[in-house]
């Protein structure tokens, strides 16, 4: 009778550490549930894009603290309020998640998911006049490109900030890097 006792306690626990087992995720398993979610549900203001001129690779940090809410939501440098503001709700949209969540409350792991983006209906491409050649309308037009792909392509910036959050430089940070999501938005007439 007590080894009866005994056997079916052991296959118990068994059985709810194998329970406790299938719902932890793996890193793969993680990369897949961020990246769908926010897919899914950014949604940045249409007005917005429309003005943007931009290509940009931006790094989101969070956390998932011990009650299972989103924390510590923050961006590498390269700062844009529309796209930001859309990545925020998207990745709160992750707290519905419950496998993940729970998963991300064990590891206590920072995650970190690069963003990139290019958004570039805003940008007005100067011309130049075909049989206009003359040395100042040229000097004009480099200086407009030269303006517009300096100021409005920070990939190159941002990696070299990839781990300054909120203004703050860090040497290293011990986390979860996922791969990259890359946004793009054409605007076709029809």
């Amino acid at each position: 009778m007590v080894c009866k006792k005994l056997l079916l306690i052991c296959v118990l626990i068994l059985a709810s550490t194998a329970t406790t087992i299938a719902q932890t995720l793996t890193t793969r398993q993680i990369a897949s549930h961020v990246r769908k979610t926010l897919i899914n549900n950014y949604k940045p203001d249409t007005s917005a894009l429309l003005l943007c001129c931009k290509q940009a690779f931006v790094n989101i940090k969070f956390k998932v603290n011990k009650q299972g809410k989103i924390t510590d939501i923050a961006f590498s440098n390269d700062y844009v309020k529309f796209v930001n503001e859309a990545l925020k709700k998207a990745i709160k949209a992750l707290e519905r998640d419950k496998y993940l969540i729970k998963t991300l409350k064990k590891t206590g792991k920072i995650i970190v998911q690069p963003f990139l983006y290019d958004y570039r209906h805003g940008c007005s491409i100067p011309t130049l006049q075909k049989d206009t050649l003359l040395n100042y309308e040229t000097r004009v037009y480099t200086a407009k490109i030269i303006k517009i792909f300096t100021t409005r392509n920070l990939i190159q910036q941002t990696l070299v900030d990839m781990m300054a959050f909120n203004g703050r430089d860090n040497l290293a940070i011990d986390c979860i890097l996922l791969k990259p999501i890359n946004d793009y938005f054409i605007d076709l007439p029809y």
